[in-house]
Order: C-alpha cells, then sequence, then structure tokens
C-alpha cells in the first residue's frame, strides 16, 4: 500500500469539508491523512507545520482584518 498523501482542507462550511471527506475516502487507489481547517490563517499554520501533499480550499473564504 502506498504512504497516504496529506490533505488539507480548509473550509468554513462543516458541511462541505465533510463531503470533501466522503469522497476523499471512497477512494479505493489512495489512502489520504486529513486535516481540516475552518480559516485561512488557521491553516497557513498548520501547512508550516505539517506540510500536506494538497490542499482543498474553499474560494470564498472571509477576509478577516487584524
Amino acid at each position: 500500500m502506498l504512504q497516504p498523501l496529506n490533505v488539507l482542507i480548509v473550509d468554513d462550511c462543516p458541511e462541505d469539508r465533510l463531503v470533501y471527506c466522503r469522497y476523499l475516502l471512497q477512494d479505493e487507489e489512495y489512502s489520504y491523512k486529513i486535516v481540516e481547517e475552518e480559516s485561512g490563517e488557521a491553516a497557513l499554520t498548520l501547512c508550516q507545520q505539517s506540510q500536506p501533499d494538497v490542499i482543498l480550499l474553499d474560494f470564498l473564504l472571509p477576509f478577516v482584518i487584524c
């Protein structure tokens, strides 16, 4: 079996993240280690720590000014 691909899902909608996970986990050819974040800022921090192979990103994430 191949080493799992590390996938980061960044979406502010929990239902959408669940749908992405369901589709990925149905794949019989590959395995995935999935991590999720709901904000872009938290996702950037996680990217620096885990260096995912793939990022699935919601293109309509809210923009937050600090």
